[in-house]
């Protein structure tokens, strides 16, 4: 931007003072605690970056995918923006505001510089010349149209970008004040936010019951408490040719042909795999005292096949399925078992903990409210049924009917919701589960802790 002869560019490094230190002033405004925020956001990640320096990247991508898709900024918050931007920046003793406003002034009055020039001298005796007002302020009014006929895309991109970095900074101060309104010491609040930092900023992040989440990962750090992850992991079905089903009985990529005779890549898990892995070594970096524990959703394949196939699949079919997931769990248990990450099938663990019967018992109680409409909403189980229906509906030849499909769907979510019964192993326990459409919604409506999040990104 050229304002008067003047060229600026403003972009996240045009600044004097770090924009870290000035965003932080207005989010947190006790020194102590500005303090502690300010070494939290100066901690470098994996990636080498800073944390500040990683929400302020994420915020421009953000910014640049808005702005593509057609997002439009007013021209009168651009212009407050780079007001406000050149009033925070400072050139000698004076910001680059105010020297653009000299700028102007004496371009119409040259004599108006010895006032300035005794103003940065200190010796001002408060003696206004005549003319002085009246070109001061018609001297802002011509900055300020400048400053609005001159404003694009760029400025708009940081704009943006800024409201985003200045949002979560906001969420991240909220962490940091629940730590310190909790007694913690400094170095537990700093755990504490980086391990809510890695949940909260993940990408299409959601926590259910979040008060709880929060007091028991708090709970954990400043008091070595034990607290137990639950991560309900399905398995990998897939439907070779629209006539049959079968697990995939490994975490690699894997081929079908669908019923139109095209290929059909299922991907491997590795990438999933590794964000797990990743999730719980920063819980433990962070002074978490953690079980964590994968459930391999063994049931899913009778909730969503009766024994006899229900006329879909056939009953070797599903023999052999049932085959491929004892197989499948073997070798993810062997994956993980590495990593120090417990793994079991659904079914074993409940039995383990002396719990298969009361899931069992209350997973047919809350089937029996399902098919009188009680429990949630009608609407989101015909959501459900809708999404089975047209799924199986493209992707089998003998596709069943929608009483099919509700019959599975109510089964399906019983089960899902009678997950809650693990924590009555203990209060300390949190569900992590995938935020996809498969498991979002059958579990948010139970009374589990729970953060649902994207583990493919």
């Amino acid at each position: 931007m050229n304002l008067f002869g003047t060229v600026l560019e403003f972009n996240s490094d045009f600044r004097i003072d770090p924009l870290d230190q000035r965003l932080t002033a207005d989010v947190v405004k006790k020194d102590k605690e500005r303090e502690i925020f300010t070494d939290f956001l100066k901690t470098k990640i994996n990636s080498g970056e800073s944390v500040f320096e990683k929400i302020a990247r994420g915020a421009e991508e953000c910014a640049k995918k808005d702005l593509k898709e057609g997002l439009s900024v007013p021209q009168s918050l651009l212009q407050e923006f780079v007001i406000d931007e050149l009033k925070a920046t400072r050139n000698g003793r004076t910001s680059v505001y105010d020297k653009l406003l000299r700028q102007i002034v004496e371009g119409g009055n040259v004599s108006f510089r010895k006032l300035h020039e005794t103003v940065d001298s200190g010796k001002f005796d408060g003696t206004v010349p005549f003319g002085y007002p009246d070109a001061h302020k018609e001297a802002v009014g011509l900055l300020h149209a400048k400053i609005r006929d001159t404003v694009g895309e760029s400025v708009a991109l940081d704009y943006l970008a800024r409201q985003k970095t200045m949002v979560e900074l906001r969420i991240l101060a909220r962490e940091m004040f629940y730590a310190v309104n909790n007694g913690t010491v400094r170095s537990q609040i700093l755990q504490f936010l980086r391990v809510r930092h890695e949940l909260l900023m993940h990408e299409s992040v959601e926590e259910i019951k979040g008060d709880r989440v929060r007091k028991i990962l708090l709970d954990s750090i400043s008091n070595g408490t034990r607290i137990t992850v639950y991560h309900p992991k399905c398995m990998r079905f897939c439907y070779p040719n629209g006539d049959s089903l079968q697990i995939v009985d490994h975490t690699g990529d894997y081929r079908i042909t669908t019923k139109d005779g095209n290929e059909y890549l299922l991907p491997g898990e590795e990438g999933y795999l590794y964000q797990l892995m990743e999730m719980k070594k920063v819980l433990e970096a962070n002074g978490v005292n953690i079980d964590f524990v994968v459930l391999v959703m063994d049931q899913d394949l009778y909730n969503c096949f009766p024994r006899d196939g229900g006329g879909i699949v056939s009953e070797q079919n599903l023999a052999q399925a049932e085959v491929d997931s004892k197989t499948y769990y073997l070798k993810l248990k062997e994956i993980l078992k590495a990593k120090g990450i417990s793994v079991f099938t659904q079914t074993e663990y409940m039995e383990s903990m002396g719990l298969l019967d009361e899931y069992l018992k209350k997973k047919n109680q809350r089937m029996g409210l399902l098919r009188k409409g009680g429990l949630i909403k009608e609407s989101f189980v015909e959501e459900r049924v809708n999404y089975f229906y047209e799924s199986k509906k493209r992707i089998f030849k003998n596709y069943p009917d929608r009483e099919f499909a509700r019959s599975r769907v109510i089964l399906e979510i019983a089960s899902m919701l009678s997950l809650d019964i693990l924590s009555d192993t203990g209060e300390n326990s949190i569900l992590l589960a995938e935020n996809i459409y498969s498991m979002k919604g059958l579990i948010a409506n139970g009374s589990m802790p729970t953060i649902f999040i994207d583990l493919s990104s």
